[in-house]
């Protein structure tokens, strides 16, 4: 799509972003709010059809002092409306979805000019899933991965599409390493020992993919074996049973003599500041998510030299060097009958994982080794501002 003006050069094309919006306290939510507001800093318009917003007219929404023009889809109880979409979209040159693709039918988007859907891909996709993605995405003039790994997932699934591949950033002036003093304050405000070993893990209590109780399992085995007295796991997350899934943590832990914490049920979101001060208060940010196409708070952490255990799966060694964290090996695997896609999901070795944590906890100098040079990479590739001036504009002007 090659839009010239009348003297013949290039003007920019117009774009509609689409997805759940900057208000959301979500990753989805997160990508856009900073995709839009760096976008805006260069120079862009670029509304968002917000998919959750129940507003009887588009407006602007001012956060962190940039503006966003919000056109509102879910005024049907917070469900967009497809037809609604597509009345907005065709006013556009490009319309870039960020969104889950598999309640969508295909047919719909062939109407779309210059539809671009930003694809997550967690996992390694099975023949079934592998078709979906064929089905879905044969329209879209052109993908967005947010991961090579996604984006040999989606080769190897044979998706006939072109495919450019654009990470996730992070505000690597909000998410900063804390000072000691900084340090225990905010460990007084989440309710955590100042002079403890703190494991931290953030994410939602939704499903299996996130192997919450792998985690728990591995920390309290580790402390137990050890005879470690000084050490706890936060699990920034609901920790109640929520719709769509989840693990109850409370009768998973209720032997755990207080050393598993978390936030109290219906907790507020946290602001990104908050969120900051809860990562830097970690002395090892831990995970054993099955499947990860997203990982922010992977990023975040590491912004706040917090070093990182990931297992060796789906995109998560992508985020991670490992002279930076340790990266660990899957010593099983399965398909889970939950998703019904047939992806296949790695497990992080249980002993591999132990023996990072206390290598971790009993080597204060490698902590701060691998903290620093996380610190340093986030600063260098990954701040949101960069990624959007370097990756999605060349991008958009392309098209």
């Amino acid at each position: 799509m090659r839009l010239l003006k009348a003297d013949g050069t290039r003007q920019k094309p117009k774009v509609l972003a689409a997805g759940v919006g900057p208000a959301c306290a979500s990753g989805y939510g997160t990508v856009w709010r900073h995709v839009l507001a760096g976008l805006s800093r260069y120079g862009w318009s670029v509304p968002l059809f917000d998919m959750t917003s129940q507003a009887d007219m588009r407006h602007v929404l001012r956060l962190n002092d940039i503006d966003y023009d919000i056109i509102p889809g879910g005024r049907e109880k917070g469900r967009y409306s497809l037809q609604d979409y597509h009345a907005a979209a065709l006013a556009f040159d490009i319309n870039v979805l960020l969104y889950d693709i598999w309640g969508f039918n295909p047919a719909t988007w062939q109407q779309l000019p210059g539809w671009v859907p930003y694809v997550p891909v967690d996992a390694p996709l099975g023949e079934f899933a592998a078709e979906i993605y064929r089905v879905q995405l044969r329209s879209a003039r052109h993908i967005v991965a947010m991961s090579e790994f996604g984006a040999a997932e989606l080769r190897r699934a044979n998706v006939q599409r072109p495919i450019t591949v654009i990470p996730h950033g992070v505000e690597t002036n909000v998410f900063a390493p804390l000072e000691d003093e900084e340090k225990s304050s905010a460990r007084l405000e989440f309710g955590l020992p100042a002079g403890a070993f703190i494991v931290g893990f953030v994410g939602r209590n939704v499903g299996d993919r996130k192997q919450i109780p792998r985690l728990i399992e591995i920390f309290l085995d580790w402390i137990e074996g050890e005879n470690i007295r000084n050490a706890w796991l936060y699990l920034h997350t609901d920790p109640a049973l929520v719709p769509g899934g989840g693990v109850g943590i409370p009768m998973l832990t209720a032997g755990a003599g207080g050393r598993v914490v978390t936030p109290d049920p219906g907790q507020r979101a946290l602001s990104e500041p908050d969120m900051a001060r809860l990562l830097g208060c970690f002395d090892v940010y831990a995970t054993c998510s099955a499947a990860e196409g997203c990982g922010l708070p992977i990023l975040e952490a590491q912004s706040c030299a917090v070093p990182c255990i990931v297992p060796r799966n789906s995109a998560q060694p992508e985020w991670l060097p490992t002279d930076a964290g340790f990266v660990i090996e899957c010593s099983d695997d399965y398909v889970p009958l939950t998703t019904g896609l047939h992806c296949r999901w790695g497990l992080a070795d249980r002993k591999e994982f132990r023996n990072a944590l206390g290598t971790y906890y009993n080597d204060e100098s490698l902590k701060k080794v691998h903290g620093e040079k996380a610190r340093r990479r986030m600063v260098e590739g990954f701040y949101w501002s960069n990624i959007v001036k370097e990756k999605w504009i060349p991008l958009l002007e392309s098209l």
